[in-house]
């Protein structure tokens, strides 16, 4: 996450966040500041949260990736962690890229409905 550090006094493109199941619900893993969206920043997040874990004696099995549309972060997911995972997209992002609504009318679980 060298680039990650190098920044961190300048703007950022985006806080990243990895949520986990725990319980009845999720919690929040780890987060990233990242100054970029690009493949190559989202496979360093994931491959230091991998070493962080096996550090830890800790095997993640990760079936199921929630995540918006940007391909990048696909691609990450299939080169660093595998390609035996689902995708599925945040119902914000369902909305804004499939339904002609506007963004304050997408909320809740049923995005595709008015």
């Amino acid at each position: 996450m060298e680039h990650i550090r190098q920044h961190r006094n300048n703007f950022f493109a985006q806080l990243f966040c990895i949520r986990v199941p725990l319980g009845d619900g999720n919690v929040s893993a780890a987060y990233a500041f990242l100054t970029g969206k690009q493949q190559e920043f989202y496979e360093e997040v994931f491959t230091a949260v991998l070493d962080a874990c096996l550090q830890r004696d800790i095997r993640p099995n990760v079936r199921v990736v929630v995540c918006d549309y940007e391909q990048a972060i696909h691609n990450a997911v299939r080169t660093s962690l595998s390609f035996q995972i689902r995708h599925y997209g945040t119902s914000s992002h369902v909305c804004r890229r499939t339904t002609p609504w506007p963004k304050q009318r997408c909320t809740g679980s049923n995005t595709g409905s008015r």
